[in-house]
């Protein structure tokens, strides 16, 4: 595959298969991408149809550049360790990205629980510190995506239960 520039690629009017393989590799290299996400971009950019778009993803699936699993770990893990999200709303997000429920109950399932702990006390001592009332704090907890087990369990560390 010759070597060519995003410039070059956006400026033929009809794009080749090649190009459009090149321009998608491209993107899945720079950072984990899913199958969802490409095929978007694809159909956006050059238009492309269902058939060069399947043929393309099947190829980077081949040469391993792209990884809905992969991709659904190194979510979980920015967004839980990073973001401070709870995996409620990181679930959401994996399914609104069109990844199946398998590769992400594989990646929830590879994540350290007592970090993640440490992670919602953290996220729960930042709220208590600038709110008292449990319901506030519950509601903001849930926005974050924590469960109302790891609250509640939080709620009775607090005050000594």
């Amino acid at each position: 595959m010759e070597k060519m520039k995003k410039k070059e690629i956006l400026a033929s009017e009809t794009p080749t298969f090649e190009q459009m393989k090149a321009f998608a590799s491209v993107y899945c290299v720079r950072q984990e991408q899913y199958t969802k996400f490409i095929s978007q971009k694809l159909k956006k950019k050059f238009n492309a149809s269902k058939t060069d778009i399947e043929e393309i993803v099947k190829w980077l699936k081949s040469v391993k550049i792209l990884d809905d699993s992969r991709f659904a770990n190194a979510f979980v893990h920015d967004k839980i360790f990073l973001s401070k999200w709870g995996i409620n709303k990181v679930v959401a997000g994996l399914r609104y990205r069109n990844i199946s429920d398998e590769v992400i109950m594989k990646a929830v399932l590879s994540i350290d629980q007592e970090k993640y702990f440490n992670i919602a006390k953290e996220v729960f001592d930042d709220i208590y510190k600038n709110e008292k009332n449990r319901l506030k704090i519950t509601k903001k907890m849930v926005y974050k995506g924590f469960q109302y087990s790891i609250i509640s369990q939080l709620f009775n560390q607090k005050i000594g239960v």
